[in-house]
Formats: C-alpha cells, structure tokens, sequence
C-alpha cells in the first residue's frame, strides 16, 4: 500500500484590520485509490482528514498498519 502526505495551508485572522492573518500548514493522506485516512463520526462519515504535522500523519500511517508509537523523553542531569 502506497501513501502520499499531501501538504496543504490556511490563512487565520482574528478578524481586526491591524493584525496580520498567520498561515497555518495542515497535512493530509491520500491512499493509491485516491481517497484520504481520516476520522470517522458516529454514523462512519468521514468528518476530517487533516493532520498538524508530517509527524501526526506518519504516525497514523504507523497506527493503520499496527504500529505503535511511544516516545520517551529523558531530562539531561545538569551540574550548576
């Protein structure tokens, strides 16, 4: 099975003429039959198929296929 991550952005604005609207970037995947991974509402529609990161979406990948991801921080000691 083949996935593409489809990158596409978004503008936001709080709606006032003196602040600059931010862009926002939000990833999607496309399955080779050309339809998208997403999340299903309680009737099984799919309601969003958008992801944060290349990170998010690479993860769900991982988790479509049995993969689970877990991610361990570690403090560095420091002497002061």
């Amino acid at each position: 099975m083949k996935y593409t991550i489809e990158q596409d952005s978004y503008w936001l604005s709080n709606g006032c003429s003196c602040c600059e609207p931010d862009k926002h970037s939000n990833f999607k995947i496309r399955k080779e039959d050309g339809t998208y991974v997403g999340c299903e509402d309680f009737d099984g529609e799919f309601l969003c198929y958008t992801y944060n990161s290349q990170q998010e979406a690479l993860e769900k990948i991982l988790e479509l296929h049995g993969v689970e991801v877990e991610y361990v921080y570690k403090e560095e000691d420091r002497d002061y």
